[in-house]
């Protein structure tokens, strides 16, 4: 291969043509232009606007835009006092529900990274029939492994054990800074549903 094509290979992927286009419809944009704000700001301003229409929809039951945004600024305020500030990362390990969109949206105020985590029942704690919530924090090394895991809030050994032994074995890609891996903070919260 020649060097100019050697070049041309290596700056063009397999989506530089944009191959997905075709199968957009007739009235599908092919880009759109997003607001240059954050996600939260665009929570707040939908709220003042439209406080009344609804936000999410989930098993029957309905939030506003207000109440939506009046969740998610008490999560981030609660999250605030354990701690969390701009830069960290905090895992969500919820499912597709309102809880999720409140816990997203309060992460995104402080101004925090979300990180979505698998949402498994640990064994032990279904086997137990226990329920409750459990925060963590921990650090993510240079190699992307977890170490250091310190219990924020907690309501019982058994569910921390859990949490911890799940965090335990996570593995991240490590963080870089500049091209360099660096250490990192992050906080998780399990919610344990006993069902």
């Amino acid at each position: 291969m020649s060097k100019a094509k050697s070049t041309m290979a290596a700056n063009e992927s397999a989506y530089a043509s944009r191959p997905w286009l075709k199968h957009y419809n007739f009235w599908t944009p092919p880009h759109m232009n997003y607001p240059r704000r954050p996600l939260h700001e665009i929570l707040r301003i939908t709220a003042s606007e439209v406080p009344d229409q609804p936000a999410t929809a989930f098993l029957g039951q309905h939030l506003t835009f207000i109440q939506l945004r009046d969740l998610a600024d008490r999560f981030a305020t609660a999250l605030s006092r354990l701690g969390i500030k701009q830069g960290d990362r905090v895992g969500i390990m919820l499912p597709n529900c309102p809880q999720y969109v409140i816990a997203a949206f309060a992460i995104f105020r402080l101004g925090a990274t979300v990180v979505n985590v698998n949402p498994i029942y640990p064994s032990d704690a279904a086997a137990q029939g226990i329920g409750g919530v459990v925060i963590l924090r921990a650090t993510i090394d240079i190699d992307g492994t977890v170490r250091d895991v310190q219990t924020l809030r907690s309501v019982n050994d058994s569910l921390t054990y859990s949490a911890a032994n799940a965090m335990n074995g996570w593995e991240f890609t490590p963080t870089l800074l500049n091209g360099v891996a660096v250490p990192v903070r992050m906080t998780a919260t399990f919610n344990f549903e006993n069902k």
